[in-house]
């Protein structure tokens, strides 16, 4: 521990859990936010309202994932600080002009598309313009701050986003706005990268400015193989985290997709802020060390994995022992069903917790192929259930249990792989 206190720098341990307690910090007085709230939400908005947005946020959040072409994810493994500059000028320019060249399709699909693919009404795609551009650029931003190490923005950004939609959201709904969920949303995504862009005006405008097109370009192909493996594996991993919300939709029909979009929202939303929160202190730790001192990394790494599995049989005691009964009493009576679900899905939710901050290994150590390979099981995990589940007459409920459990198995799998890409690494100089 004491070697592992030395490489993480002059603070040590104490920098990596203070790193880790201001992040978290940060995203626990959002998330309390957000539950403080969540009571008024559901009783503005109906189960169809939150079905709509819960379909919505999956388009939008899936989408998001291709315009960086998956160099935002390569900045965290360029070793030379100047590709990671390069590498985020091309993730942040991607994110513009592909995040809008990819909505107008979208409005194309859902206006002239076939029917089994226009899953959202067209109006919906002037909404999701901005929401895919905002979040496609935050991922990019996120990573940037993690590589530098910038808890306090990374902190402030995270404030900020939860904040805004928490404000645009009820805004919206004490108006009368049906919409105000997609709006609230879409607002929120625009406002978070600008804000943490404003914050970091100078040093991103010196950064960026000097870079020539060029050596823009020459990075991105060094780094050629992240678009052919990380892009897809972000897109299918979206796909297969939020397919849930419209296969529902289809098969059960809008209000059974409301009540999982509820739980969705009131738990795997705050769980997922816990998870990227974490994963960037992480990444950015760990990512320095990996390439200097191999036993440090691993001891940082069996250290976070095992703090997470101790500090996720908190939410799952609570669930398993209060979650129908806790709906019912926060979020009102017709929201119990949502709690039964929490229930149900436990397994999955504490997996994702513990082993989805672990999985950033996979591209500290130039290995994105084998976080495509768990993106793809996850998905069919997600697709298989509810076509078999609807075919053979199985209830909502079972197949959700389903679900539950073959998630579980999933993430399973992508510690195995997180593992493995620790110990075998790409570890070739890029050319």
């Amino acid at each position: 521990m004491r070697r592992l206190a030395a490489r993480l720098g002059a603070r040590g341990l104490g920098g990596y859990f203070s790193a880790m307690a201001r992040v978290g910090g940060a995203t626990v007085a959002a998330q309390l936010a957000a539950l403080a709230v969540a009571p008024v939400l559901t009783r503005i908005y109906g189960p169809e309202h939150f079905g709509l947005f819960g379909v919505f946020l999956a388009v939008a959040t899936t989408l998001a994932a291709i315009p960086p072409l998956g160099y935002n994810e390569a900045i965290i493994a360029a070793r030379e600080d100047a590709d990671a500059d390069r590498l985020f000028a091309a993730s942040l320019l991607g994110s513009v002009v592909l995040g809008l060249a990819l909505s107008l399709v979208v409005w194309l699909v859902l206006t002239l598309g076939p029917a089994p693919v226009r899953i959202l009404p067209a109006w919906t795609a002037l909404l999701l313009a901005p929401t895919i551009v905002g979040m496609a650029a935050t991922l990019c931003v996120q990573i940037f701050l993690a590589r530098e190490h910038d808890w306090s923005t990374s902190s402030q950004m995270t404030l900020a986003q939860a904040g805004s939609r928490v404000t645009f959201q009820l805004g919206f709904g004490f108006l009368g706005v049906g919409a105000g969920l997609l709006l609230g949303e879409a607002c929120m995504r625009v406002l978070t990268p600008i804000f943490a862009l404003w914050k970091k005006r100078r040093e991103v405008a010196r950064r960026l400015l000097d870079q020539r097109w060029s050596d823009i370009v020459g990075a991105a192909r060094r780094y050629g193989h992240f678009p052919l493996t990380r892009m897809p594996s972000s897109f299918l991993n979206n796909l297969g985290t939020l397919a849930a919300a419209p296969i529902i939709s289809s098969s059960y029909g809008l209000a059974a997709a409301g009540v999982y979009t509820v739980m969705d929202q009131v738990l795997n939303v705050p769980l997922g802020f816990v998870n990227k929160t974490v994963g960037d202190v992480f990444v950015g730790h760990f990512s320095k060390l990996f390439h200097s001192d191999r036993a440090a990394a691993a001891r940082l790494f069996l250290l976070t994995g095992v703090g997470l599995a101790l500090l996720a049989l908190v939410p799952a005691g609570v669930l398993w022992f209060a979650g129908p009964w806790l709906f019912k009493l926060v979020m009102g009576a017709q929201w119990e069903a949502s709690g039964v679900l929490a229930v149900y899905m436990i397994p999955a939710l504490a997996a994702r917790f513990v082993v989805l901050p672990l999985s950033w290994v996979c591209s500290a150590a130039n290995r994105p192929e084998l976080k495509l390979i768990f993106d793809v099981v996850q998905l069919l995990s997600v697709v298989l259930v509810f076509v078999m589940a609807s075919r053979a007459g199985v209830s909502f409920h079972d197949a959700v249990v389903q679900l539950s459990i073959a998630l579980a198995g999933a993430y399973a799998l992508l510690l195995l792989l997180s593992v493995w890409a620790f110990f075998r690494p790409r570890t070739e100089r890029l050319a």
